[in-house]
């Protein structure tokens, strides 16, 4: 009987945690009796206004929205890792998949309570409009109408409740068009905070970071991924150029994806003590993926 190639026993492993992120999501919702998220949800009338009548389910049903991009990207990963010829593929992905499980952990924080939780949650949702405003060409502007009312819908009921709004200066340079982004209280934490954090936590640990800066370089082409590949010289160099194989090596493959595999760890952890999701099951599958890792990663070169 033949045994699964290293690549192979790796897909296997993003799999199994993609199938079980998206079993949970499918069994999760509303109103979750007996949870935290159930106690959050009986303050939902306090908090109607402008934004909606139930603003605290808007924001409790999010992370569902940001497990899902990051349980399809985890399907790519492993999806990737098993097509020949494909080398970098698995950095593009797992940068995207850290970026939307990063803001997951930063939304189900414990113990922040329900109106800083709903805080949070609506920053997501302003700067998803501004983005789905900077995406409109000016051939489509009455696609702009949705997402400019429900800012200022937002906006007016924030205020309604009492939460600072400010206007962002961050990210203005991204969008054509001269508006102002608001944010409710404090600005938003940069995702590249957001992913600090949620690979790092209180440990100064460069290795998360260093591979979200490297899927930032494969996910805009920059040059200098090539340094970061096995290079396999082919021909003599003339006139300063030559031919060359690239490829990644196993071992690097496990660097590249460890911290998506203990992000998305760590998140689900959250996920299930919010929601009440069964973290038994949780454990039985992410448990034997994390001690992969952690043997890959003791293995790699100090």
């Amino acid at each position: 009987m033949a045994t699964a190639s290293p690549l192979e026993d790796i897909a296997q492993h993003v799999t199994r945690l993609a199938t079980e992120v998206a079993a949970f999501l499918h069994e999760s919702q509303p109103p979750w009796i007996g949870t935290p998220a159930g106690g959050e949800l009986s303050h939902d009338g306090e908090y109607a206004g402008a934004w909606g009548n139930h603003p605290v389910q808007q924001v409790l049903l999010l992370p569902a929205t940001l497990l899902l991009h990051t349980d399809d990207h985890l399907s790519g990963i492993a999806g990737v890792l098993r097509a020949p010829e494909t080398v970098m593929t698995h950095q593009t992905l797992t940068r995207a998949a850290l970026a939307s499980c990063a803001v997951t952990h930063h939304v189900l924080e414990p113990g922040i309570g329900v109106r800083e939780r709903l805080r949070r949650g609506m920053n997501v949702y302003l700067l998803s409009f501004a983005e789905q405003i900077n995406m409109t060409d000016d051939q489509h502007l009455d696609a702009l109408v949705q997402p400019f009312r429900r800012m200022e819908d937002i906006v007016n009921a924030a205020r309604a409740h009492g939460f600072g709004v400010s206007k962002a200066t961050r990210g203005l340079k991204k969008i054509r068009r001269p508006i102002d982004v608001p944010h409710l209280g404090v600005a938003p934490l940069s995702e590249m905070e957001l992913v600090r954090q949620l690979v790092s936590g209180d440990d100064d640990d460069p290795v998360g970071l260093l591979v979200y800066r490297m899927g930032s370089a494969f996910t805009h082409g920059q040059p200098h991924v090539l340094n970061m590949l096995n290079l396999q010289r082919l021909s003599s160099p003339v006139e300063g150029m030559g031919l060359a194989r690239v490829g990644v090596s196993t071992a690097e493959v496990v660097r590249d994806t460890a911290p998506i595999v203990y992000g998305v760890h760590r998140t689900m952890l959250r996920a299930c003590e919010h929601y009440g999701w069964d973290i038994r099951r949780w454990q039985t599958v992410a448990q034997p993926a994390v001690r992969y890792w952690a043997e890959g990663l003791q293995a790699l070169p100090r």
